[in-house]
């Protein structure tokens, strides 16, 4: 007589899953020789294609720093649909993988800056920054080989840039202190491009162009080339002389600062669009 084997009651059944990590990477292009595929590879990235985070590791990282809210959303411009070969071992998907960490990550970072510019102090923001981007760039490496830092400062200040207009003169060394530090944990240090644009707070309008200047006459240390630019929201205002700031309704709607969309597709929102009001570039 066969007896029918039995499962112990302290046993659990499980289903077994495989790991496809373990398994041999399939060929998609076997004929295709290593260089003409990372020709393939290099052609699928573009600056006319849109910006997407799908398949990356994360699409967001948001951290409460000294009354400010930094923001870092990495994004490419090359084939999602190559990317997403690596899920199913293909090697072609892990060799683009591996490009694009390495040549088509951009950084979209927005500081939103609500602190009292009279008493911010930069050195503890940038301790604590320093502190979340360490750890951030030690698990995800190809965060520091970013080929591009878009970096949108919007200032909105603690009671509004209204009451703090006699401490504009502060606004140049804060931003660029911010920029400094960001960029700073870039790993390809002369091969990244960096855009910084200082975003005005809905409904203020700064026309004095001394600390504008100081401003765009910034520059961050390995750059390979830099843009700045000065962004304000056109509205509704009435000009204020004494204090050289434009004053609109202080009831605003707050706008999208970045919208995500089907797909994956990352773009800028209202929050830093607006009309320029000074650009350099170096």
């Amino acid at each position: 007589m066969t007896l029918n084997p039995t499962t112990p009651k302290t046993q659990k059944m499980s289903t077994i899953k495989q790991d496809h990590s373990k398994l041999e990477p399939r060929l998609l292009l076997p004929a295709f020789p290593p260089e003409l595929r990372n020709n393939i590879y290099a052609a699928t990235v573009s600056p006319t294609h849109p910006a997407t985070n799908a398949g990356l590791p994360f699409t967001s990282k948001s951290y409460e720093i000294s009354a400010t809210t930094v923001e870092i959303h990495p994004v490419y411009r090359g084939s999602a649909a190559l990317l997403a070969l690596a899920a199913y071992r293909f090697q072609e998907g892990r060799e683009y993988e591996s490009f694009l960490f390495t040549h088509g990550i951009e950084l979209r970072v927005v500081v939103k800056f609500k602190a009292l510019p009279q008493v911010f102090i930069a050195e503890h923001w940038a301790r604590k920054l320093q502190v979340h981007m360490r750890k951030l760039v030690k698990k995800y490496a190809w965060v520091g080989k970013a080929v591009k830092w878009d970096v949108r400062v919007i200032w909105q200040p603690k009671g509004g840039a209204w009451e703090h207009a006699r401490y504009e003169h502060k606004i140049p060394g804060i931003v660029n202190r911010m920029a400094d530090e960001l960029v700073a944990f870039s790993t390809v240090k002369g091969r990244v491009d960096v855009h910084i644009a200082l975003c005005l707070g809905p409904g203020y309008v700064a026309f004095r162009n001394s600390w504008m200047n100081n401003f765009l006459a910034g520059k961050v240390g390995g750059a390979r080339e830099e843009r700045r630019e000065v962004i304000v929201e056109v509205l509704e205002k009435k000009e204020v002389r004494r204090t050289g700031l434009v004053k609109v309704p202080d009831v605003l709607k707050e706008k999208e600062v970045v919208l995500v969309k089907k797909g994956g597709i990352v773009e800028w929102g209202e929050a830093v669009e607006g009309r320029v009001l000074g650009c350099s570039q170096t």
